[in-house]
């Protein structure tokens, strides 16, 4: 009975790790893999990553700058409750 746990156990391992090995091969298949002289290649790949680079900063930057609108307004109303009012 145990040898029968034990061989299903196996199975189970192997079809686990088949797996794992197949989906992480399938996660570098999309590198753009350049030769050693082939200048086109690097230019576009460098230019490529360069825009993703500047396309990934402008969000950010966007995200920080609206952040820090929703802050400021916050602040200027707790400035005027704050503020002693005339009489």
């Amino acid at each position: 009975m145990t040898n029968l746990k034990r061989k299903k156990n196996n199975i189970k391992t192997l079809v686990l790790i088949t797996f794992i090995s197949l989906f992480s091969l399938n996660i570098y298949a999309e590198e753009t893999q350049c030769k050693t002289f082939d200048i086109k290649c690097k230019a576009s790949k460098y230019i490529n990553e360069t825009k993703d680079f500047q396309n990934k900063g402008s969000k950010d930057s966007k995200k920080q700058i609206k952040g820090t609108k929703d802050q400021i307004k916050g602040i200027k109303d707790k400035v005027i409750e704050a503020l002693p009012k005339k009489k």
